[in-house]
């Protein structure tokens, strides 16, 4: 993937990432995008993973990071906090990772144990 010095990306048609210079482009883009490649709603989480639009890799070394998946927990109707907040540099390590966490959710009541089940398959 080229350098880019603004760290904005848009999708193109088939849905690969590729550097916008440009920001009022990126900007008109990204209000309109559909950025979501994952969303699911099961015992009382959202697993939401997204294509971020900026690159998170902050280091300038290594790949953009322009995926994220998050998990939240609704605990009232009011409020909700989120379990897990990860970043990936590759649409499909971000969307096996979604589905993990869907895979385990629909197989167990909660989170709990999720984090060591991922750092047992490496």
């Amino acid at each position: 993937m080229k350098s880019n010095i603004t760290g904005k990306y848009i999708l193109d048609k088939k849905g690969r990432p590729v550097p916008e210079p440009d920001v009022e482009k990126w900007g008109r883009w990204f209000e309109t995008a559909k950025r979501h490649i994952g969303a699911d709603t099961l015992r009382g989480y959202y697993v939401s993973t997204i294509f971020l639009g900026l690159d998170y890799n902050f280091s300038q070394k290594g790949k953009p990071i322009l995926w994220e998946t998050m998990v939240f927990y609704k605990h009232t109707k009011r409020s909700s906090r989120y379990n897990i907040d990860r970043r990936f540099s590759s649409r499909l390590t971000a969307k096996r990772y979604h589905n993990s966490i869907v895979r385990w959710l629909k197989d167990h009541r909660s989170l709990k144990g999720f984090g060591e089940h991922e750092d047992r398959k490496g």
